[in-house]
């Protein structure tokens, strides 16, 4: 089984999809974009989280 390393540059993971698992570069993955997200810009990414949809 592979072992995957965050700490190399050219990480990758297995990402499901609908064809099967596909490697996603870890720069990619959503939990990696919701945290780079809200450490740029804190107050931004809580009023477009809290917003309501309706409005």
């Amino acid at each position: 089984m592979p072992r995957f390393s965050i700490a190399e540059g050219s990480t990758w993971l297995p990402a499901s999809s609908r064809f099967g698992l596909d490697p996603i570069d870890f720069q990619d993955t959503y939990h990696f974009r919701i945290m780079r997200d809200f450490c740029s810009d804190p107050h931004m990414f809580m009023e477009e989280a809290l917003r309501d949809d309706d409005d």
